[in-house]
């Protein structure tokens, strides 16, 4: 698979999509956490933060395995209109992905994590995924102050 990456950025910013002013590239081996998890034997994380520049329903298409699992991670993802219009995805097919797993939206108003049943009216770029039905999403979220409707 070919990264995209600008010279002149230092900012360790690539994408699987190249955007303006990201000319250069390089091929890089890929895998999906499914994958990783499998062959590696590691544990699967308590949570998981992706900032994979608009490949985020990518990630979650390769986790099948781990979303479903009896412990799935807590996920953070970041959602950015523009970075998935160039993936040709949307804030709504992630909602989709993990409503289809059970997983509820949560966004960051002011210092609190609130509900947000719709994330094409997010105001915040970093949303919280959890799955209330889950004790131990359900205790650490009660822990981080989250309120669960």
């Amino acid at each position: 698979t070919r990264i995209f990456y600008a010279n002149d950025v230092p900012d360790g910013v690539a994408t699987l999509a190249p955007a303006v002013g990201q000319a250069n590239s390089v091929l890089c081996e890929l895998t999906t956490l499914d994958r990783f998890f499998q062959d590696s034997g590691e544990r699967i994380p308590t949570i998981v933060k992706a900032d994979v520049e608009g490949a985020e329903c990518a990630v979650l298409r390769g986790a099948g395995k781990i979303l479903s699992a009896p412990e799935p991670p807590i996920w953070l993802l970041e959602m950015e209109d523009e970075q998935f219009a160039r993936h040709g995805t949307s804030k709504a097919e992630i909602q989709s992905i993990l409503n289809g797993y059970d997983y509820a939206a949560f966004e960051l108003r002011g210092r609190r994590w609130m509900s947000c049943p719709d994330v094409r009216l997010a105001k915040c770029r970093n949303i919280l995924w959890l799955r209330p039905s889950l004790t131990h999403h359900a205790r650490r979220a009660k822990a981080a102050g989250i309120a669960i409707p």
